[in-house]
């Protein structure tokens, strides 16, 4: 586990539970945009197709 992994689990233990919320609601926003995005890079290229 890399020392900022660590570190993030940490600060997310030691912050109240609204906040652990908030950060998971955007964690799991980032990691969506980040799947889409990647999907839509293809996108060119399956039209051209």
């Amino acid at each position: 586990m890399s020392t900022l992994t660590h570190t993030l689990i940490e600060e997310i233990k030691s912050a109240p539970e609204p906040v652990q919320r908030e950060v998971f609601d955007f964690l799991v926003f980032l990691k969506t945009r980040e799947q889409r995005e990647g999907r839509e890079d293809l996108l060119p290229l399956a039209q051209t197709a």
